[in-house]
């Protein structure tokens, strides 16, 4: 069986594993990125590849990474990261793990990876038009027409996280304002979820908005973290409508550490979906990522799999 190192560079963690033709995970290690010290990360993503190979007899293939960012697929470069990987764009990520290695590397967007991941699952492949959304550090988005990613021009296919959610909005990273990255994703949620404390004459202290105590509260549908949650998802589906009158998809997965809600989030999309969606058209499929937070690191794999049986 042919395996692959697949990296996933998320904008809290990095994920490294050895990953099957199968998508099988045969070994995984994580560790904290350094988002705001390109250098350290590129020594940690080099120091967690050698542990992965040396710790597995395996023969490896090749190296697929996965990273945020806007990526030129066939130069194999990061051409842009926002804040959430300061100067990453910079860092020759690819021709440094290669001579290292002595691999073949390949580079992609983190959620073109993610979705290549889900595409090999089911039926999703033979579906006309597949988009998939991660929720978490921010939102990231990519599509995929008849099992192949759109990537676009510039790389910058299935930016939503940059679209203009709220003109003259939120100021974002990107440089614009009102990006729906800056309404829709965790650092967006306690954000509403602090506004809401200081509405009540409430002064939470870290102890209220740690991810565990967050998650419980959601699960359990206490106040105000539920209300929070769901005003969320209110401008998710404004969004999820626009790109549907863009895209209509068939199918939207989601993905990020938001996916670990799973039926609620769907039930509640799926809910304010119908108030949105236009009459004529027929509502999409929503679904949860089959590999959640795992899917980057498997379809990084399958990636660098898949381009050297090319």
């Amino acid at each position: 069986m042919k395996t692959a190192i697949g990296v996933d560079i998320g904008g809290t963690k990095t994920n490294v594993g050895l990953i099957g033709e199968d998508g099988e995970i045969i070994d995984l290690l994580s560790f904290a990125t350094s988002y705001s010290r390109p250098v350290k990360l590129k020594e940690d993503i080099l120091d967690y590849i050698e542990k992965i190979i040396n710790k597995n007899e395996d023969p490896v293939c090749g190296v697929g990474i996965a990273s945020a960012g806007r990526v030129d697929y066939q130069k194999k470069q990061v051409v842009y990261a926002t804040d959430n990987l300061v100067d990453w764009a910079r860092v020759p990520i690819v021709q440094e793990t290669s001579e290292k290695f002595k691999l073949p590397v390949f580079l992609d967007n983190d959620v073109n990876a993610a979705l290549n991941c889900e595409l090999q699952w089911g039926d999703f492949s033979e579906k006309q038009m597949v988009i998939f959304l991660t929720i978490g550090t921010g939102l990231g988005g990519a599509v995929a027409h008849r099992g192949e990613i759109i990537r676009g021009r510039t790389g910058s296919a299935g930016e939503f996280g940059h679209m203009i959610l709220y003109p003259r909005g939120r100021d974002c990273s990107c440089g614009k304002q009102g990006c729906a990255e800056q309404y829709i994703s965790g650092p967006a949620y306690r954000r509403r979820l602090k506004k809401s404390f200081r509405r009540e004459n409430i002064r939470p202290g870290k102890e209220l908005l740690t991810t565990e105590v967050i998650a419980q509260n959601i699960r359990n549908k206490n106040e105000p973290y539920y209300a929070v949650f769901l005003d969320m998802l209110t401008d998710l589906v404004y969004l999820l409508e626009s790109l549907k009158n863009c895209l209509d998809y068939e199918v939207c997965v989601i993905g990020g550490g938001f996916s670990e809600y799973g039926a609620l989030i769907l039930h509640n999309i799926e809910e304010k979906f119908r108030n949105y969606n236009h009459k004529y058209s027929r509502r999409p499929e929503f679904v949860i990522s089959r590999e959640k937070n795992r899917s980057g690191v498997i379809g990084a794999g399958l990636m660098a799999i898949k381009e050297i049986e090319k």
